[in-house]
């Protein structure tokens, strides 16, 4: 046999049998002594009273009979990871309905920083103003979201539709986009329904910064002009500053002239114009991924910061009509200008989920909070729109857009 190993009991000399099957053991004092031989699948001989003479060689034949092993189940427990591409082609294998999916194994390889930009990815979706998706032509209001296998409100006031450039790219393990029903999904969608899950345990300690800088060609260092915000307009929390004041009519017409001129008082203040250049796109990631042991409980942490900002400009005629004029055939007026939109847009993300596991069991607390102002200063008579959103936990909470006609 080779690779048997033979030990005089007691101490630690010993040999490992060669080629051949044999060994040599040198430099033992005479005497005697018990041997142990030994080899995997075999059954453990020992040998005793082996004599050894001064300047003698002892020659021992050894024979080695099969050990009867009775091998028990082998249970191998680990946490499954669904951010893989593995996992995503087995999950549509799988999966009954049609689905499409993309994991954040694959995201990391891209330079999509929202989830809007990763769903452009996948066949059959198209995205509308760089928010909402439209799942074979059909609009949002048809599609369906989940977010962490929680339903997600609408990010609009006025309509069923989720914004995706809330979520950083980099946050999501994976996302499935089904496109036919299935029992264990809801009923409440036609287009697509779309399930999106963010990371929560991480596989090391890991910590990263990712900077980039986007030069847009219709905006970046053009002259641009927007109202004088605050500092809070950095970091996405500049609307409160812009919000409407207390006690505001619910309709203008339901309140008498003089009140309404002393409403439109209060709201036509503080819409001074400042130019400045517009500098280029800047977005900036921090993720911070830690596990440790207390005991036998295992943690794990997954903390980041997500922040960007850019800058659009826009040219559009924007026409008015009354009624039709059949005799001339043509249309009538009631204004016709020339709009010149400015728009800075900034997002704010942050998360600090933790897990714990302990033998069998998982505990997770999830949280996501996202922060964003976009503001438009159109340069005409149209409306300034300002409009902040705001997540916190997985539920996304809309204060109602502020519209305020331009004077």
């Amino acid at each position: 046999m080779i690779g048997a190993s033979v030990v005089i009991e007691g101490t630690t000399v010993g040999a490992i049998t060669d080629i051949d099957g044999n060994f040599r053991i040198e430099g033992v004092a005479p005497g005697t002594y018990t041997l142990s031989a030994s080899y995997v699948s075999g059954k453990t001989r020992t040998i005793l009273d082996v004599p050894v003479v001064a300047r003698q060689e002892a020659v021992i034949h050894i024979e080695l009979s099969d050990a009867d092993l009775q091998l028990q189940n082998v249970v191998v427990i680990a946490q499954r990871r669904l951010g893989t591409e593995m996992a995503v082609l087995n999950t549509v294998r799988k999966s009954l309905p049609v689905v499409n999916g993309i994991s954040s194994q694959q995201i990391s390889k891209t330079q999509d920083t929202d989830a809007a930009e990763v769903l452009r990815r996948i066949p059959g979706i198209t995205i509308v103003d760089d928010h909402f998706i439209v799942v074979r032509g059909l609009a949002q209001r048809y599609n369906g979201v989940w977010l962490n296998n929680a339903t997600t409100p609408s990010s609009e006031t006025d309509s069923r539709a989720f914004s995706f450039d809330v979520l950083p790219s980099s946050l999501i393990d994976n996302m499935m986009v089904y496109k036919s029903p299935s029992p264990e999904l809801p009923a409440d969608f036609t287009g697509g329904f779309v399930k999106v899950l963010m990371k929560n345990i991480p596989e090391g300690n890991h910590f990263s910064i990712y900077y980039q800088a986007g030069f847009n060609t219709n905006a970046s260092f053009r002259k641009f002009e927007l109202t004088e915000g605050t500092a809070g307009d950095y970091f996405g929390f500049g609307a409160k500053a812009r919000m409407l004041p207390d006690n505001t009519p619910a309709n203008l017409r339901d309140v008498t002239a003089q009140e309404a001129a002393e409403f439109t008082r209060k709201v036509n203040t503080g819409w001074k114009v400042k130019n400045f250049t517009a500098i280029p796109e800047q977005k900036l990631n921090m993720m911070y991924q830690r596990t440790f042991t207390i005991g036998d409980i295992k943690i794990g942490n997954i903390s980041t910061i997500n922040y960007s900002t850019g800058y659009d400009y826009y040219e559009k005629i924007t026409n008015n009509f009354v009624s039709y004029d059949m005799k001339n055939d043509q249309s009538n007026y009631r204004f016709s200008y020339d709009d010149i939109q400015y728009k800075n847009t900034t997002k704010l993300g942050a998360m600090f989920n933790w897990s714990l596991m302990k033998g069998q069991n998982k505990y997770e607390f999830r949280n996501f909070l996202t922060s964003g102002d976009h503001l438009h200063f159109p340069n005409g008579k149209e409306q300034i729109i300002i409009r902040k959103n705001i997540s916190v936990n997985g539920s996304l909470f809309i204060p109602p857009g502020l519209l305020i006609p331009g004077s």
